[in-house]
C-alpha cells in the first residue's frame, strides 16, 4: 500500500523522503554484504541475504515510485480547449 496518511501533506512527503533515504542506505549495505559473501565471508548466510532482499523488495513496493525532486517548480503552464 502506497498511502498511509494524507498524500498531499508536507509531512507525508518528509516521511516518504526519510524512508527513501533509508531504503537507499539499506540497498547499499545489502550490496556490500553480497560482495563480501561472494568473496567468501561467512558474516551472513545465503538465507539471511535472501530474507534481506525480500524485505528490500517489500519496502520498495511500499514506497511506490521513487522519483527524486529535481528542483523548485518556478513556472506552470496549463492549456485547455
Amino acid at each position: 500500500m502506497c498511502y498511509d496518511s494524507n498524500l498531499f501533506s508536507y509531512d507525508y512527503y518528509l516521511n516518504w523522503q526519510q524512508r527513501v533515504e533509508f531504503y537507499e542506505e539499506s540497498v547499499a549495505a545489502y550490496n556490500k554484504a553480497v560482495e563480501e559473501y561472494n568473496r567468501g565471508s561467512t558474516k551472513y548466510s545465503y538465507s539471511q541475504l535472501d530474507n534481506w532482499r525480500s524485505n528490500l523488495d517489500e519496502l520498495e513496493k511500499d514506497l511506490c515510485t521513487m522519483y527524486r525532486p529535481l528542483d523548485v517548480v518556478r513556472n506552470i503552464e496549463i492549456y485547455w480547449n
